[in-house]
Parts: C-alpha cells; sequence; structure tokens
C-alpha cells in the first residue's frame, strides 16, 4: 500500500466521519460542528440565534403557532391572513416559524397530537349530524 492509497483513505474516514456527525446533529436538532465552531448563526433580521440553533423553536412561538392553526381548525371559513393578524404576528414570520417547526419531527408529531385532540373536541360540542327530513 503505498502513502497516497493512505492518504486517500484517511481523507475518506475524516469526511464520512464529519458528514455522519453532521447529519446525527441535523436529525437531533442539536447546533451542526460549524456552528460550534464558527460562533451562532445570524438570522432574516441580522440577531445571533440562540444557542446557535437556527431551527430552534422557543415554547412561546409553538403556542403562537398551535394559536393560529386552532383558530382556523375552529373557524373553517377564516383565512391564514386572518388568523396570523388575531395573534400579531406579521404572515412572513408565521411562515419562517412554519418552517421552523416543520424541521423538527417532536414539534410535528406535538402540533398533530394536540389538533387531533382539539378537533374530538369540537366534533363532541358540534355534535352528529342531525336529519332535517
Amino acid at each position: 500500500m503505498t502513502r497516497r492509497d493512505s492518504l486517500i483513505g484517511a481523507l475518506v474516514l475524516v469526511t464520512a466521519t464529519f458528514l455522519l456527525t453532521d447529519w446525527v446533529h441535523y436529525r437531533l436538532g442539536t447546533p451542526p460542528i460549524f456552528q460550534v465552531l464558527f460562533g451562532p448563526g445570524i438570522d432574516a433580521d441580522g440577531v445571533a440565534t440562540k444557542n446557535g440553533d437556527v431551527d430552534s423553536v422557543t415554547e412561546t412561538e409553538f403556542q403562537t403557532y398551535l394559536h393560529v392553526l386552532e383558530a382556523m381548525q375552529s373557524d373553517r371559513t377564516l383565512s391564514i391572513e386572518d388568523a396570523v393578524e388575531a395573534e400579531h404576528l406579521p404572515l412572513a414570520k408565521f411562515r419562517a416559524l412554519e418552517q421552523r417547526v416543520q424541521r423538527n419531527e417532536v414539534l410535528i408529531d406535538r402540533a398533530r397530537h394536540v389538533l387531533r385532540e382539539r378537533a374530538e373536541t369540537l366534533w363532541n360540542e358540534r355534535g352528529a349530524p342531525r336529519d332535517h327530513g
């Protein structure tokens, strides 16, 4: 085995290890290695993100997200613009929040669970359809 083959093997090993660990960090929702090494990222407003995690969602943000979805769930005629306006949030910021939530499997499952329970409650409150015949 030549020295060049050893060097290529080492480079492949380092690259594969780096890509695997970065993928694991992404799936766990922890900051990737570049954010750990070079500091926190900068969001669209020019503010450094908390803990270097661009996709983090605070509990308050998640509750705002749920309030918008619950409002639209309970009033089917409500537009997204009206629901977001009720939360005093610009539509563009809500869409950015929505994308961050959608990148987190745990939050998606949590939102589905809450919305499913809310749908069952709404169904029970309204009762079964009545026969008007």
